[in-house]
């Protein structure tokens, strides 16, 4: 055999030496490799570390304790998801009084490739925990992006923080962290947004850009920290995700009223609203019209707060208080610059509408957001406000009310077995009827294990015909004005609900809970 004839050429001697100085290489790898993987405060480390060195598995006991006891991610078993590896770079944006400067860190993804490769042995050695922590920070956001999250909530619990992601208007718990990852996933996030870093005691809003070269992903996301009573609460907010769809005909309105809001943009000038509630999608609706109208030859302006996604062919401003560049401030610069069309991202007060008004009457187009509840809601509100019905009638040429829903997944849903009289009453159905119902299943892989793929929206819209013109003319009330478009066959959003539901897209209970049930 080999090995004896080679053992037989070296000295006694020689062969204790190379045989303490393997058992030495042992000795000072497991040293280092329970150093990293214990992730001890760096005190409490240091003494590891000697205790590991002169006394080995007593030092490599304390390491591996801490590591089994405050392992830095804990997957709670719901809904959480391996997430592909990083690659790329954070790029931080930041903010401020002083204007905008972007810095670009490098990520991991040399230490992840190594991962792939089976090299995961030695990647604890040559990561910090804060690096570690900054790997698993930029994982956590790349696969909420990729499950379609529109949020991350990122809160503190008893002795951990749990991350949650929004995805189709719903929480999801996602995973749990260690109280210390937590902590440093807290002050990444706040130098990326250029905010102070101690300063724990206030609420505070920032934003930065983040980027994965690897996915072609370059989100700007905007966070909010609040404190709470067991430490800082964070939430992050992705503005252009790439799964967000901004063309009209994927919203998911009737033809009609595509036809009607096509027909309404023609104009060289005139008010267009889109109302809802917080989270409908009023914006992705308003950004779908700019989308057919925006172009080389037509100078569109937006002014927002913040700017959620971009136009090409658009000059889009959001709103910098500390800039002075408010709502008020800005529509009245907007005016100054010669626009076609201007989009207003949210009127709040009559000030803004009755600006907004004035430029509609004077050869603009303006889009804007509002909240109502109906388009019905819409007029009474703007006459509230103290807007001029004239003015109103002159200027307003189309009113869109809407509300979002969930599509089931096609893979999994389910037909819905008992209905109660309630949701047969919604659906304008009797119990003897035989029109299949569905339901979410138990989810597969499609949806991931959810249900459900997506959203959709429900729409009602008016236009300024002759029975609106009259009820603003005459001042009646709304339920007035309500009963007369009931009477005339107006397409409600309880109409757009219903029929979904009845074409297998949308759960019933989600409609309902959407826009209730008709009055």
């Amino acid at each position: 055999m080999v090995i004896p004839e080679v053992a037989a050429f070296l000295q006694e001697d020689a062969i204790i030496v190379l045989l303490a100085l393997a058992a030495y290489l042992i000795w000072v790898s497991l040293v280092a490799f329970t150093s990293q993987a214990g992730g001890l405060p760096p005190r409490r480390r240091e003494l590891a570390n000697l205790l590991s060195l002169v006394a080995g598995p007593v030092g490599w006991t304390m390491h591996l304790v801490n590591w089994f006891r405050h392992r830095g991610s804990i997957d709670d078993g719901e809904d959480a998801a391996s997430a592909a590896p990083p690659g790329g770079a954070i790029k931080m944006k930041r903010t401020g009084e002083s204007g905008c400067v972007e810095h670009e860190a490098p990520a991991s993804s040399r230490l992840m490739s190594k991962s792939k490769r089976g090299w995961w042995f030695f990647s604890f050695w040559r990561k910090d925990p804060e690096e570690a922590d900054s790997e698993l920070l930029h994982r956590m956001i790349l696969e909420a992006i990729n499950q379609d999250a529109t949020d991350i909530h990122f809160e503190p619990r008893d002795d951990h923080y749990l991350a949650r992601f929004r995805v189709n208007g719903i929480l999801r718990n996602y995973k749990k962290f260690h109280s210390t990852t937590g902590e440093h996933f807290l002050a990444i996030i706040k130098v990326m947004a250029s905010l102070d870093v101690a300063d724990k005691a206030r609420a505070r809003d920032g934003r930065f850009e983040w980027v994965d070269n690897d996915a072609g992903y370059k989100i700007d996301t905007r966070v909010s920290i609040s404190p709470s009573f067991r430490g800082e609460k964070l939430a992050l907010r992705f503005l252009n995700r790439p799964s967000a769809n901004v063309d009209i005909d994927s919203l998911g309105m009737r033809e009609p009223m595509k036809k009607a809001l096509k027909r309404a943009i023609r104009h060289p000038e005139g008010f267009i609203l889109i109302a809802g509630t917080t989270g409908s999608g009023k914006t992705t609706t308003a950004y779908s019209i700019l989308n057919l109208v925006a172009g080389p030859s037509v100078n569109t302006i937006t002014i927002e707060d913040p700017v959620e996604y971009s136009l090409p062919n658009a000059t889009q401003i959001g709103v910098n208080p500390y800039r002075g560049i408010t709502f008020e401030e800005g529509l009245t610069t907007v005016l100054r610059q010669d626009p076609d069309v201007i989009f207003i991202g949210e009127m709040r007060d009559p000030n803004s509408f009755k600006t907004g008004i004035r430029a509609s009457l004077s050869g603009h187009l303006v889009v804007s957001t509002m909240h109502a509840r109906d388009t019905v809601h819409i007029f009474a509100s703007l006459r509230n406000m103290g807007i001029e019905e004239s003015s109103l009638i002159a200027s307003v040429k189309m009113v869109v009310a809407q509300r979002l829903v969930r599509l089931l997944c096609p893979d999994c849903k389910e037909v819905e077995e008992e209905v109660d009289d309630e949701s047969l009453e919604f659906l304008e159905m009797d119990s003897g009827e035989d029109s299949p119902l569905y339901q979410p299943g138990s989810g597969c892989e499609t949806c991931y294990e959810s249900g459900f793929v997506g959203r959709t929206g429900v729409f009602e819209y008016l236009t300024m015909d002759r029975v609106v013109k009259e009820w603003l003319e005459k001042g009646g009330a709304a339920s007035e004005l309500r009963a007369q478009l009931k009477e005339k066959g107006m397409w409600r959003l309880h109409d757009d609900a219903r029929e979904k539901v009845l074409s297998g897209e949308v759960w019933l209970q989600d409609a309902i809970r959407s826009v209730g049930f008709d009055e």
